[in-house]
């Protein structure tokens, strides 16, 4: 049997902006985060983000996409514990091969809540 988790969902966020999504559970909240995440692909409709739909990406594209484009900081399990905040904050500029310094300052800007 299937089961829709997301129907008829539109969400627009811009740059800058800060969205909790709050609704009790089952109603499709990971669901939806996985897909804007890029981890979980849709099984119908679109997800746009920086003008490029991205459910044509292959694998190797969408973690460039994620690493460029976005990021958001999961509630529990992918922190890793043994680094500070700042340095979760700027693993994925190194995984872009960043500057140490450029790394600091895109770490310190997004936990400042600013543009990287």
């Amino acid at each position: 049997m299937q089961v829709p988790a997301l129907n008829r969902v539109t969400l627009n966020i811009r740059r800058g902006e800060f969205a909790a999504i709050m609704e009790k559970s089952g109603s499709g909240k990971s669901t939806l985060l996985h897909q804007l995440g890029l981890l979980d692909m849709l099984t119908e409709g679109e997800i746009t983000i920086d003008e490029t739909e991205i459910s044509g990406l292959t694998e190797a594209e969408r973690t460039r996409f994620r690493l460029e484009k976005f990021g958001y900081v999961f509630q529990e399990y992918a922190i890793l514990p043994e680094l500070t905040a700042l340095e979760n904050m700027y693993l994925p500029a190194m995984a872009m091969g960043l500057s140490r310094d450029e790394c600091v300052r895109s770490g310190m800007n997004a936990l400042e809540g600013r543009a990287c």
